[in-house]
């Protein structure tokens, strides 16, 4: 009733919610073989067209019927993890758009026409959040479809999802494409066979706007795709780079994209809410970075110093001035460099080491040690004066750059650390290797903490973190 089409036994044995020996599973298909109940022919099952149509409308009903009185009983007495809602999906992301479109008109779409009937539009919201927060007193872990099904209805009956908490929840087969999910929680959710708004491929850079709302990815022809955040549907697209970008980073005033090629830098300006245009080319670089007031650009590369530039907002259109210099050339492929928050002091990564640099003047101020492998990425804290630092050793390290000493070291990856970000209000760091992602609670005192969370990449590497504001 749910496949609408033939299926092989190994298929029907990894769609069930609950996990059942094979033995067992065939002594069932056997049984409703021999009874005619099911059609078994070349390794594959259906129903025959009577034997679907009863199986679909007794589905149905089940499954109405349960979302009509789970809040009338007892929550020791229901046994979710054994209801239909949760052992059976009203529809399949990874079925085929036919199927999902018979999913959809035969099995989702009358439930919530049911739904509609019982509660009313003044109620359905309301029983849809309690039944969510059911959901996560008594199915945190429980492997089944409730959580996607619930997502589906949500997205039927056109209610809104933002807020909604989906943490720690099994959302399997959820068709997320064309649904809203701004500030949905699903940390630590299992989001297996779900898809999102498109598959994105090829991500050599990636940014996110300083609001929120745009993220940025650039891939391997070095064209960049301008995306709204929680959709991600296609905004603009930028063409003007013809390698790959190393380096993708926006202006904390959201205003500017800085682009970064083995043959140039374009600076890219907001000219509407989505659509950008080019308004500077400079030299190339490997990595770039915005100051907090976004009025400086440094830029790294293996052929020369450090460049600071200086932005302005001519009547001609925006000019860069060379600001001034730091250090020398580096022969390393991947150059960390961060401003501080009170954007006077640059750090940069060389090998092991990170240099502190004078913003304005481009002298020297202190070489920081204590990595024993290079230094791979840097971030200051929205605080001024906090250093984090991830290196090839595994090690995250925090320093005090006032004083030029470690006050912490995070000891929590095996292998080396791509990527930091601090939350805006500095208490938390989250870092990402290859295939994980920790978060840290960060003290006044930058004080030694266990991670707080942490996350596996379960597809692809981690490649960029963000913190999201307002979710």
């Amino acid at each position: 009733a749910v496949e609408r089409e033939p299926v092989s036994f190994k298929e029907l044995q990894a769609n069930l919610a609950q996990p059942s020996s094979t033995r067992l599973l065939l002594e069932a298909t056997r049984a409703l073989d021999g009874r005619s109940l099911v059609e078994v022919e070349q390794g594959e099952l259906w129903l025959q067209n009577m034997v679907m149509e009863y199986a679909t409308d007794r589905l149905i009903a089940r499954v109405a019927a349960e979302l009509a009185s789970w809040d009338q009983q007892e929550a020791a007495s229901f046994t979710w993890r054994e209801s239909f809602f949760n052992r059976f999906a009203l529809l399949k992301a990874q079925s085929t758009s036919d199927v999902r479109h018979s999913q959809h008109r035969l099995l989702l779409q009358p439930v919530a026409q049911q739904l509609q009937r019982r509660w009313g539009e003044a109620g359905l919201a309301a029983k849809l959040k309690l039944l969510l927060n059911f959901m996560q007193h008594r199915g945190q872990g429980i492997p089944g479809y409730a959580a996607a099904n619930l997502i589906h209805l949500y997205h039927e009956l056109k209610l809104d999802l933002t807020g909604a908490n989906f943490a720690g929840l099994v959302i399997r087969q959820a068709d997320l494409r064309h649904v809203g999910v701004q500030q949905v929680d699903f940390s630590q959710a299992d989001l297996t066979d779900s898809i999102f708004k498109e598959n994105i491929h090829e991500v050599r850079a990636l940014a996110v706007s300083p609001d929120g709302r745009i993220m940025t990815n650039a891939n391997n022809s070095g064209r960049i795709d301008i995306r709204q955040m929680h959709t991600l549907r296609l905004l603009d697209t930028l063409k003007g780079h013809q390698t790959i970008v190393h380096s993708l980073v926006f202006s904390p005033d959201g205003q500017l994209l800085a682009a970064a090629d083995s043959h140039a830098i374009i600076v890219w300006r907001r000219v509407a809410s989505a659509r950008w245009q080019s308004c500077l080319t400079l030299p190339a670089a490997e990595t770039v970075a915005f100051s907090p007031d976004s009025r400086h650009l440094a830029a790294v590369s293996k052929e020369g110093p450090i460049a600071i530039w200086a932005l302005y907002d001519a009547p001609q259109g925006y000019v860069a001035q060379l600001h001034s210099h730091c250090g020398k050339a580096l022969n390393q492929r991947t150059i960390p460099i961060a401003f501080n928050a009170d954007g006077e002091t640059l750090a940069s990564g060389e090998r092991e080491m990170i240099h502190l640099w004078d913003v304005h003047s481009g002298t020297h101020r202190q070489t920081l040690y204590g990595h024993s492998e290079r230094v791979h990425s840097l971030t200051f804290s929205p605080a001024e004066g906090l250093l984090a630092s991830g290196g090839t050793d595994g090690t995250v390290r925090l320093w005090d750059v006032a004083r030029g000493e470690q006050v912490g070291l995070l000891d929590g990856h095996r292998v080396r650390v791509l990527s930091l970000a601090f939350s805006p209000d500095g208490r938390t760091l989250a870092t990402a290797d290859l295939k994980t992602i920790r978060l840290w609670r960060i003290g006044e005192s930058a004080p030694q903490q266990p991670a707080v969370e942490s996350a596996d990449a379960q597809r692809g590497r981690a490649v960029q973190l963000y913190f999201v504001l307002h979710g």
